[in-house]
């Protein structure tokens, strides 16, 4: 793996921001930088925004239309319909509205497609259904902003429609009450990569605005809103950041108590919950519902008001996630092996693999780990009512919906975004695609695109972290993409003591560093790094690592910790560099600035 320094523009905006923030540390004033708060201002709005710092939902295009309908809806008790879709995003957007709606008391149905007789989007199927219930308004979540015909359909029917939607639009929008989506051309809502539940939420709010509610903030539908943040991988910028971690504290808080049980299910420590404990552990299993079988399961649960409901929902979340893991890892080393082959006999900038047996509901989860394994974009595809249909995920430099894009008339549908996308078409265009596919995003790669280098914030000496410093750095979360742990290079580390593995068949590795001049021994964890051990045995040895700074707490101790990215012995040429490096560092501060006390910015 190799190694590279983010850049930063200027340095001097470096030395500026530490001198404004009480002489904070270079490495956490780098990091800052690299994330784009290189103002004293913006450096406050990261650290100390509220839910009072919110978007106001109304800027949203569309929005007052929405909450309009909606609230008519209430009035009149009029029999709505809540058409999701099956994953984390979908069933929390589902559970979110048919939630707030009836308890407004109004008659409400959801309606869940079928990943494996349906597929993703807004189907004829489920308006039906509506239709036959009496429905006279739906709200689409999570999909629809291409649903052109179907939108047409439902209102032949006599069904209004609201739909909330964060993938990327066509180019004319669907007969609707209401379109919301912040990626609509027409829409000037300032953060644009709002999840749909996001969406959904600030359609709650306007809606409770409008009918006069005191407190129209929503804030109980948070912790449903961070689930789907997390689970669909928005940026954890601005809005989604502030969206994020008021979403965790309210799970922390547990008023859900079916969200609680599922997270006392799932191993997490309630008091301290993570967006990893989300995307790890809560997510895999509410996705499992809708990867495996039926995603109503997972709404019902959310749905649930006593722990007495939420048990038995738990409990076939837990075993349908058991068989998921089942599943994903027969189907991961099939698909391995079938990309080695690929790789093989072309020499292709993308992986377009098809096998009528794989699971659809997997076919996501495959092609993002082939995606990190061989650094290509990758498209998994199945044969599923006679089409060949899949997920695509890619890397960070090909748009994988542009390139979609460029291949349109291959395909008979397509939807998502930059980095994911499902599509479909015939099964005997597959070949004919790949090649397409591959020469569109040939055209766009250079040749560093095929390396797979590990960026790093700054250059960090163990002996510099200190209470201080962690403090600061723990307010850098909630992480996630788009605000992804700080990474740092630490070198001159000696092992305190052999290295372990630990773990399932030793994948991982438990070390115990301290700097080579002096300092007090820090324990570090390498997950999936365990084949490392044999060449790490000599305590003589100097080794340099690129780590994440956590807190970890065991046996209600909690000490300081190193998760590594990558180890590796240290060369003079390297050594030299980061003493270098630290000697010039500029670590004093000027009077007359403002500053924030004890680091705690």
């Amino acid at each position: 793996m190799k190694w590279i320094l983010s850049e930063v523009p200027d340095a001097s905006v470096v030395a500026r921001l530490q001198d404004q923030l009480r002489n904070l540390p270079e490495p956490l004033a780098r990091s800052l930088v690299l994330r784009g708060i290189d103002t004293f201002e913006k450096a406050r709005s990261f650290f100390r925004d509220t839910r009072g710092d919110l978007h106001d939902p109304f800027d949203m295009d569309g929005m007052q239309a929405a909450a309009e309908r909606l609230s008519s809806a209430i009035r009149d008790q009029e029999h709505v319909a809540v058409y999701g879709d099956y994953d984390a995003d979908g069933v929390t957007s589902t559970a979110l509205i048919t939630h707030f709606l009836r308890q407004s008391g109004v008659d409400t149905d959801y309606y869940i497609p079928s990943r494996f007789e349906d597929g993703y989007g807004l189907h004829e199927r489920g308006i039906n259904r509506a239709a036959e219930a009496g429905t006279t308004l739906m709200v689409v979540v999570d999909c629809g902003s291409t649903a052109l015909a179907e939108a047409v359909y439902a209102k032949e029917l006599g069904i209004d429609l609201i739909i909330c939607d964060h993938h990327t639009p066509g180019p004319a929008d669907p007969h609707a009450v209401a379109v919301l989506n912040p990626k609509r051309a027409a829409c000037t809502y300032p953060n644009v990569s709002l999840s749909a539940c996001g969406i959904a939420y600030k359609l709650v709010c306007a809606t409770m605005a409008i009918m006069g509610d005191q407190n129209p903030g929503g804030d109980r539908y948070l912790d449903l809103v961070a689930i789907s943040t997390v689970c669909d991988m928005i940026p954890l910028e601005g809005e989604n950041r502030i969206l994020a971690r008021e979403g965790l504290i309210e799970l922390r808080q547990a008023r859900r108590p079916s969200l609680r049980e599922l997270a006392l299910s799932a191993r997490c420590t309630i008091e301290s919950l993570s967006t990893v404990d989300i995307g790890f552990r809560i997510g895999p299993r509410l996705n499992a519902a809708g990867r495996i079988k039926d995603a109503s399961v997972a709404v019902e649960l959310l749905l649930a008001d006593s722990i007495e409901a939420a048990a038995p929902l738990i409990a076939e979340l837990g075993r349908l996630n058991n068989e998921r893991r089942a599943q994903g890892a027969k189907f991961a080393r099939e698909a391995v092996r079938a990309a080695k082959i690929q790789l093989e006999s072309s020499d292709g900038h993308a992986l377009v693999l098809h096998n009528q047996e794989w699971p659809p509901g997997l076919l996501g989860i495959a092609a993002g780990r082939l995606k990190d394994r061989f650094n290509r974009p990758t498209i998994l595809l199945t044969t599923l009512r006679g089409k060949a249909t899949g997920s695509a995920r890619s890397v960070a430099s090909v748009n994988i919906h542009d390139a979609l894009s460029s291949c349109e008339e291959l395909l008979d549908a397509f939807g998502g975004h930059a980095a994911a996308a499902g599509v479909t078409l015939p099964v005997e265009n597959i070949e004919a695609f790949s090649q397409r596919l591959n020469s569109v995003i040939g055209e766009w790669w250079t040749p560093d695109s095929m390396e797979s280098p590990q960026l790093y914030d700054a250059d960090l000496d163990l002996r510099d972290v200190n209470q201080r410093f962690m403090n600061v750095l723990r307010q850098f979360s909630p992480h996630g993409r788009g605000n992804e742990e700080p990474v740092f290079r630490v070198a001159n580390l000696k092992l305190a003591a052999a290295p372990r593995r630990v773990g399932s068949a030793g994948a991982h590795l438990k070390l115990t560093v301290r700097s080579k001049d002096g300092g007090e021994p820090m324990g570090a964890i390498g997950f999936s790094l365990g084949d490392k051990a044999p060449a790490l045995e000599s305590l003589e040895s100097t080794y340099e690592v690129l780590a994440s700074l956590q807190e970890n707490t065991f046996m209600g101790r909690t000490s300081n910790q190193l998760k590594l990215t990558d180890i590796r012995a240290q060369t003079e040429s390297t050594g030299e560099a980061h003493a270098s490096l630290q000697k010039n560092t500029s670590m004093g501060h000027s009077s007359g600035q403002v500053r924030l006390p004890d680091y705690s910015v």
